[in-house]
């Protein structure tokens, strides 16, 4: 719950310093847009982080930090999905990169897994 509180005290003051919402006051900010930056908060920040750290106490440290490498795939496919963002060539030869390291590295981590036991 550390991360729901520094974004409570840091996102609230970074919204009141946007040049809109300066020029116009934090009154001129919808109700649809507090609701936004508190699902951001709850949801996107404080779930997510906890959601990750009962990932990293299942499967090790050394071995989530590898998954941390997937979060842009993720991130692509949902701009894809959601957003109908477009995939060229070269996001295609990232997301290739990305998980042939990603593959090179737990397969390595699994061998020294099965040596050690």
């Amino acid at each position: 719950w550390t991360t729901l509180l520094i974004s409570l005290i840091f996102e609230i003051p970074l919204l009141a310093m946007n040049h809109k919402v300066l020029g116009a006051g934090l009154a001129t900010v919808p109700v649809s847009g507090w609701l936004a930056l508190l699902y951001v908060m709850v949801f996107a920040t404080a779930l997510g982080q906890q959601a990750w750290l009962y990932g990293v106490k299942g499967i090790g440290p050394s071995r989530a930090g590898i998954f941390g490498n997937l979060i842009p795939v993720s991130a692509l496919f949902f701009s894809l999905v959601i957003l109908g963002e477009p995939v060229g060539m070269r996001e295609i030869s990232g997301i290739g990169l990305i998980l042939l390291g990603v593959w090179l590295v737990d397969r390595q981590s699994c061998a020294v897994l099965v040596k050690v036991t």
